[in-house]
This record gives structure tokens, sequence and C-alpha cells, in this order.
């Protein structure tokens, strides 16, 4: 199965696919970010003509693939943490406004293909928990 983990800086992605991968005995093929995180930063960039582009590769990317994505939401505070050790130029508030273009375009694209968790008050385990029962509906 591939597995692509989508979500702002800080939400705790590569923290969350490592732990997953552990769990699996690494079986499936993770990603990092892929064609939703492209269109968002496309279009907080204000780069519209990349985005429609993406947008067409991620239609024939999930219709050839069906790939499960793991679209991740964060606490604000652990946003800003993310954005200072990275040294970020974008705002707290830009990522908040970030994290409902990844559900706004998840639910636009990937239909029943996509698992929403929030990591605010969540260990990586619980998610881990999470996922591993989202992934035995998916295949089935």
């Amino acid at each position: 199965m591939i597995i692509i983990f989508e979500g702002p800086d800080g939400s705790g992605r590569t923290s969350l696919f490592k732990a997953l991968a552990k769990a699996r005995n690494y079986e499936d093929t993770y990603i990092d970010r892929m064609f939703v995180s492209d269109i968002v930063y496309a279009m907080m960039n204000d780069k519209f003509f990349l985005a429609r582009e993406k947008i067409v590769q991620l239609r024939l990317f999930v219709e050839s693939f069906k790939p499960l994505h793991i679209v991740l939401s964060a606490s604000r505070e652990q946003i800003e943490t993310a954005i200072i050790m990275k040294n970020e130029q974008f705002s707290v508030e830009n990522y908040i406004g970030q994290e409902m273009r990844f559900r706004y375009f998840s639910k636009m694209f990937l239909k029943n293909r996509v698992v929403y968790l929030d990591r605010t008050n969540k260990t990586i385990k619980e998610c881990v928990k999470i996922i591993l029962k989202e992934i035995k509906k998916h295949e089935q």
C-alpha cells in the first residue's frame, strides 16, 4: 500500500510515518508530502498555474495507485514551534489557513481514501493505532 502523509510543519508527519513503518514491518511505501502539499504551497505563493498542473497529476496518481492519504493537523503551538525551529518566512496564520486547504483538497480529490488525524493532544503511539485501524478498512 502507498501511504502519503500530508499536513503542515509541526504536525508530526515524519515521526508518525517512521513509527507506522516500524509497526507495519516496513511493508508499505511511505511518502512525506506529495501533490496535495504541492497544491497548497503553490496557492500560498500565488502560483496558480502550478496548482492546476498538480491537480491533474494528483487525479492521475490517485486513479492509478489508489494511495491512502493521512492528512494531519496540529495545534497552533506545535506549528509555531516548527516555524521557529526552521526559521520560516510564513506566519502562523498562513499555516493555520494551510490546514484548511489540506482538508479541502483532500476531500475534493481523495474522497474515501483519506484519513484526517488531529495530532493535538495525541501521542505518536495513539496515532499509529488509529492509522492501523484505518489501513485494515482500506485493505479489505
